[in-house]
């Protein structure tokens, strides 16, 4: 596995979880929120 010094798209899932925590539940977090975890599965799936 190669780490690269700053992964952009971990960093905004980062923030995005952040977001998760702080942040009621609106329809734009939430359609946010399932955006990043789509795209996170198709890194994954990628890998």
């Amino acid at each position: 596995m190669k780490h690269k010094p700053l992964d952009l798209e971990d960093e905004i899932h980062k923030v995005f979880d952040d977001i998760d925590q702080m942040v009621v539940q609106t329809p734009e977090i939430t359609f946010f929120s399932k955006l990043i975890q789509e795209q996170e599965i198709k890194r994954q799936k990628r890998q």
